[in-house]
């Protein structure tokens, strides 16, 4: 079977290579209907741009995971696990970490689409949406992870994370609840989920504590100090921080006030972090099945990669609470 080339494409479409390849890569204004002939000249033709990176040789196997930063990245080691089965497979993993500014994200994700080293990408970036993925993949094979997305193999039930945390704060006689957050994710939907989910407890009270993590300084520090001893005083004794950052920062001003955790202030990570046990007293996290979701994206990621992609079964997966010692 002759292999489907960016000239059979042009032919279809019934205009020059160049036009085709500026569709693809939005390297030049082409107007509407130039780009929808294109696109329907691409899909009746079966033509993936990446299978034809492959054919021209040169470094293919590369997979770029986008991650959020190199603090909070991934849950529970997702990051590590993803990049050896994909060096076990024979793919090389090549970690992009995407800044908080859209124009930012968006040179990341065109010097990847353009990059012809690269088959595929994996978005663990929650900044990143499928949106972007569609407008700047030049037609790459992608994966999200856990997303509400027709791109993401699998879903996470959030609204699910925060009952879990609710009851264990509940059980804990914890009814005032502190949620710590990055100043920049507040407006997530991931965060909002949570924070709808908490609303719907009538037995809980949440309040948000927000720190400009991305630009961290000892006012912003210190400002988030006063806001946590502020709630303590009016009785709020439960925390849910965001990260194990968070959370060690939580433990740190615990210290200094000689507040016992879990017996004056019981907290809980919605990161599963291996540091979270090196923690006194050992910090309860939740827990989400990596294995699994990396077996999951990477088959997902396969299939496309060899152009025999199968429908979603929009794997759900199951999260569990590690107690640890801080919540009694």
């Amino acid at each position: 079977m002759k292999k489907v080339t960016m000239r059979d494409v042009a032919e279809r479409a019934g205009c020059s290579k160049a036009t085709v390849s500026y569709c693809i890569t939005n390297r030049r204004s082409i107007s509407e209907e130039t780009k929808a002939r294109v696109r329907k000249a691409m899909n009746e033709l079966n033509y993936h741009p990446s299978r034809e990176r492959k054919a021209r040789g040169g470094g293919h196997k590369v997979i770029a995971i986008l991650v959020n930063d190199f603090y909070y990245m991934t849950p529970g080691g997702l990051l590590d696990l993803i990049q050896e089965k994909l060096y076990s497979k024979g793919y090389l993993p090549a970690v992009f970490c995407m800044p908080h500014d859209a124009n930012g994200r968006q040179q990341i994700l065109r010097s990847v689409s353009k990059n012809i080293s690269i088959a595929g990408i994996i978005n663990m970036a929650s900044q990143v949406e499928g949106v972007d993925l569609y407008k700047w993949n030049n037609g790459l094979p992608t994966i999200i992870n856990c997303r509400d997305s027709d791109l993401s193999p699998s879903r996470l039930d959030y609204g699910q994370i925060t009952r879990i945390c609710a009851n264990a704060f509940l059980e804990a006689k914890r009814s005032k609840i502190i949620f710590c957050i990055e100043d920049h994710c507040i407006n997530r939907p991931v965060i909002q989920w949570y924070l709808s989910t908490f609303a719907q407890i009538p037995e809980l009270s949440c309040r948000t504590v927000l720190l400009p993590k991305a630009k961290l300084s000892v006012e912003a520090e210190e400002n988030f100090f006063k806001e946590i001893r502020e709630l303590f005083a009016e009785g709020y004794n439960g925390v849910l921080a965001q990260s194990v950052f968070f959370a060690s920062l939580i433990y740190r001003l615990a210290a200094d006030e000689k507040w016992n955790i879990p017996k004056d202030l019981s907290v809980i990570s919605l990161e599963d972090s291996l540091l979270g046990g090196y923690l006194t007293p050992p910090l309860a996290r939740i827990k989400l099945p990596v294995e699994h979701m990396a077996n999951v994206l990477l088959q997902a990621l396969e299939e496309r990669l060899d152009a025999n992609p199968k429908p979603f079964s929009y794997d759900q997966l199951a999260p569990v609470l590690i107690p640890g010692g801080s919540v009694k």
